[in-house]
């Protein structure tokens, strides 16, 4: 008799614990994800701007969750990005814990089967910032966090040309470009990996870079070293080639090359490389 009413008090208690594992669940599953997102530095600022925004994506063990893939979320303050149409813990369904790869910039339609499609702007006046493809990846996060760190990287590469005349004074002034340059890509969020999708044949502008005079910058896509690849830079309607051909643009790269126009006509280049 008492093991038979222990039996049924013991049933009771499950049954009551589980109800309530069922109820937090429940609540957990309709709650909104926040995420509080920072970059390790960045092509125009070391941090997110305002109105910024990032694609996220739910990966568990089966692969992306369709629902919840490349969710805007936007920053107001550069640190904390919400969504007007969040992802919820409910579309992990019974995982206990998830993967949040996170892409930049924001392109609606960009990612299918858990690969981001970008295309670099290109000519004069394109945004440094908007080609500045980054990624981020948190691993087993536990359901039901109250917020998400991302923290984001480069995917391409930096390239930054210094402009001086022969007494070493930083030119500004100049128009710079890099010829043999792919404009389209893919990054897939899995792995993190980047590939180029086009013809190596596209002139990309370099943009001043507003702090510092005399200097110019542009992002490229990764690519081993091309024959025939120059960075060609025009001042006083004077042309000064600067070959990199047998320079490697490595993913996450930033490469500063040096040139200093002679009276001449001729020019001397040099460059020193480190990652981001």
């Amino acid at each position: 008799m008492k093991k038979t009413i222990l039996f049924g008090l013991t049933a009771a208690m499950l049954a009551t614990a589980c109800s309530e594992e069922d109820d937090l669940r429940q609540g957990i599953a309709g709650e909104g994800i926040t995420f509080t997102s920072s970059v390790m530095s960045r092509a125009t600022d070391t941090s997110f701007e305002p109105e910024d925004a990032i694609g996220v994506s739910m990966y568990t063990e089966s692969g992306f969750v369709g629902n919840a893939t490349n969710v805007q979320y936007t920053t107001a303050d550069g640190s904390g990005f919400t969504s007007t149409n969040p992802m919820t813990w409910g579309a992990a369904g019974s995982a206990e814990t998830v993967d949040f790869k996170g892409v930049y910039p924001y392109k609606a339609d960009a990612v299918a089967d858990g690969i981001y499609s970008f295309t670099l702007a290109t000519g004069e006046g394109a945004s440094l910032s908007d080609n500045d493809v980054m990624y981020s990846s948190m691993t087993d996060v536990p359901v039901g966090s109250n917020n998400v760190n991302l923290t984001f990287t480069h995917k391409l590469v930096k390239v930054v040309m210094q402009v001086y005349n022969q007494n070493r004074k930083l030119l500004p002034g100049a128009t710079v470009k890099i010829n043999n340059q792919q404009t389209s890509g893919t990054l897939n969020l899995a792995d993190g990996t980047v590939e180029g999708t086009s013809a190596a044949d596209a002139t990309l502008d370099f943009a001043s870079n507003p702090n510092v005079e005399g200097e110019y910058q542009t992002i490229v896509m990764p690519s081993a070293a091309t024959q025939g690849r120059v960075i060609t830079i025009t001042y006083n309607e004077v042309d000064y080639p600067c070959p990199v051909d047998m320079y490697a643009f490595e993913s996450g790269t930033k490469i500063i090359f040096s040139a200093t126009l002679n009276p001449d006509g001729t020019v001397s280049c040099c460059e020193s490389t480190y990652f981001l």
